[in-house]
């Protein structure tokens, strides 16, 4: 039996040791995740992110992350923003907005404000997402990400994720130029289970009420997602502040084959 006088660790967690700082020194119920972090997991969007925090839940559609529900209340009542400018809302009916459209390789950290705060939304009743984006480090840099994953349900591979950034600083480092482009194809298909009833009414009065399946629907939903997007971010430093630039554009395709049968009980 051999014993050792030391062990050390090192490189673990140090992109995230200070927002875990940030969070202790925080006057408000905040958490923090830092670009390291975010790297590390192979999240597909930026729902996807913000929903591993605590008190966060997600809802999906095809299985990827679209909106976040903070503290149990609808996506309606929480505020996103990017460097802390709101975002408006992108469904035609309330006021949140679509994270999927956001890559996930285009953030340096998240912010997820769970109290109010004098510099917050005041009608963030679930509470604040604020996205702080990638600005360029010194030096012409360059990195490239690629993911690729299997579907089970299908039974292929084609699944692929694709991110590449380039970016330098100039002028004694006081301007900054980052520009990100990514890709993604997904398949989305599943299975769905569908069906109607109706309850007829106590006519007889004997406290009896009667529930009736009216037809059920068997769907085989086949569709594959292609997700485009690239951002540009430009920054310049100055002796007391800064002026940040980002602007970020995704598209995202779907092709859908439905094949749906329906048995009509009533007939």
């Amino acid at each position: 039996v051999g014993t050792l006088d030391e062990v050390g660790v090192t490189a673990q967690n140090l992109g995230q040791r200070s927002a875990i700082n940030r969070q202790i020194r925080s006057n408000s119920i905040v958490n923090i995740v830092s670009k390291d972090k975010i790297e590390s997991l192979p999240d597909q969007n930026a729902a996807e992110s913000v929903g591993r925090l605590p008190g966060v839940a997600i809802q999906r559609d095809g299985g990827e992350g679209q909106k976040v529900a903070i503290r149990g209340l609808s996506p309606r009542f929480n505020s996103i923003t990017i460097n802390g400018e709101r975002l408006p809302s992108s469904d035609a009916n309330d006021r949140s907005f679509d994270l999927s459209a956001l890559s996930s390789d285009a953030i340096q950290g998240i912010e997820l404000f769970k109290s109010w705060t004098p510099n917050l939304e005041g009608d963030a009743i679930g509470g604040t997402v604020n996205f702080v984006t990638k600005i360029a480090d010194k030096d012409w840099n360059g990195k490239f990400r690629y993911l690729h994953g299997y579907n089970g349900q299908q039974q292929e591979f084609g699944q692929h994720r694709i991110n590449f950034d380039i970016g330098n600083r100039f002028f004694s480092d006081k301007l900054g130029i980052l520009l990100s482009a990514n890709y993604q194809r997904a398949d989305r298909s599943q299975d769905r289970f569908g069906g109607d009833y109706n309850v007829q009414a106590d006519v007889n009065n004997q406290g009896i009420e009667e529930t009736f399946t009216e037809n059920i629907n068997l769907e085989d939903r086949l569709e594959t997602r292609y997700r485009y997007g690239a951002t540009a971010s430009i920054d310049y430093t100055f002796d007391r502040g800064d002026i940040r630039l980002f602007t970020n554009y995704s598209q995202t395709d779907r092709d859908q084959i439905r094949r749906r049968r329906r048995y009509r009980f009533d007939s």
